[in-house]
């Protein structure tokens, strides 16, 4: 039964839809540093906060094998007194410090207690006053421990569901919550899945825990976290290529790239393409106003095959093959950071870039030229909108 339940919550999450599964991060100096040759890709993502062999959290600890949720102010027990034939219910409320009083006990510490340590203890005190107490203890109220849940999540006719706050009622997974959220929508970007831990921000990805059996990103939940579901991007799984290559512009793409198929999907470079001045530019969301930059030596990949330059790429990357030499990355990054922006965020920056019929940015090199595509890239935008996509 637990094997189908867990079944269940997985086709729960992947009705939704399918994408393909993003790259791992690239290590990337920014733009006030120098531009360092190209990174290699890390083996593995940074280990989340807490892995799912954890033993405990502040919502459960592992108990024989079982995991067993951890008392705290606010919740709601029910504990039941047997002696012989007698029997006394009482339903109390934990208090700010921890304790509850039931029967003639009072002040007694549950705080950060199991149930079954809370009856342990029950037990031992009644013991000093009754012959062979019997007690139980559940919890019907969870209230000291939740998480908040906001983005693109569904809402249902019945149930609670929506995004909000949830309580951790013991061990939950984020795709847990997820199911008994209601569900994400279709616009829902699960390969990029926010959790906020104690001024931490972690990046998720569903699919891999879904489809690859990475249990790192279906991490346990603990009391306190935020997790934000986004909305499928104007770019995601698209690259943008610029400069001397033959057909400029938004590239989708389906599975993991690199320099070198973003290169191809583009038409390849030109005769007169400075390849060896390859720049790859990516939008850092802690710092959107500071770019990363890649140097890449397009020359050495292709004519000597040096894999080294042939890095992998992100969902919004810039690619840029220019003309001639670029001696400063980070000022032409700059400049063209208005693109990033506006494929980034679209709903945030369309009106800033937006002049009569279409968004025009100026890169800083010459605009036409014989024989080559003009290196001012034009997004159609319509006036007043503050959603969507450009294109």
């Amino acid at each position: 039964m637990r094997k189908n339940v867990w079944f269940i919550g997985l086709l729960a999450i992947a009705a939704i839809g399918f994408a393909c599964v993003s790259t791992s991060p690239i290590p990337a100096t920014k733009m006030s540093e120098s531009v360092m040759a190209p990174p290699q890709l890390p083996a593995s993502l940074p280990p989340p906060p807490i892995g799912n062999g954890v033993e405990r959290n502040k919502v459960y600890r592992v108990i024989f094998d079982v995991p067993q949720y951890l008392v705290g102010p606010g919740d709601v027990l029910e504990i039941v007194l047997r002696r012989r034939s007698e029997e006394e219910a009482h339903t109390v409320v934990v208090r700010p410090n921890g304790t509850i009083s039931v029967s003639f006990l009072d002040d007694l510490k549950v705080l950060g207690l199991t149930t079954s340590q809370i009856d342990a203890l029950i037990t031992q005190e009644l013991d000093r006053f009754v012959k062979n107490p019997r007690v139980d203890v559940l919890v019907k109220g969870y209230t000291s421990k939740k998480v908040s849940l906001f983005g693109e999540i569904n809402i249902l006719e019945t149930g609670v569901s929506g995004p909000g706050n949830y309580p951790l009622t013991g061990k939950t997974t984020l795709i847990d919550l997820l199911v008994t959220a209601g569900g994400a929508k279709t616009t829902a970007d699960l390969k990029r899945v926010k959790l906020i831990r104690e001024g931490e921000s972690y990046m998720l990805n569903l699919y891999k825990a879904m489809f690859e059996g990475n249990i790192q990103h279906n991490i346990i939940l603990d009391a306190g976290d935020v997790v934000i579901v986004p909305e499928l991007s104007t770019i995601a799984d698209k690259v943008i290529v610029l400069g001397e290559v033959g057909t400029p512009g938004i590239h989708p793409f389906k599975q993991q790239i690199d320099v070198a198929s973003a290169v191809g999907l583009a038409g390849g470079y030109g005769l007169d393409a400075a390849e060896e001045s390859t720049l790859v530019i990516r939008k850092d969301i802690t710092n959107p106003n500071t770019p990363r930059v890649f140097r890449v030596d397009l020359k050495k990949l292709f004519k000597k095959g040096d894999l080294a330059q042939n890095i992998a790429l992100q969902s919004g990357d810039i690619v840029y093959v220019p003309r001639s030499f670029i001696a400063d990355a980070a000022y032409f990054a700059s400049r063209i950071t208005p693109i990033l922006d506006v494929l980034t965020y679209p709903g945030v920056y369309r009106n800033l870039y937006t002049t009569g019929g279409g968004l025009r940015i100026d890169t800083g090199f010459p605009k036409t030229r014989e024989g080559a595509p003009s290196t001012i890239f034009t997004i159609p935008v319509t006036r007043g909108q503050t959603g969507g996509t450009g294109q």
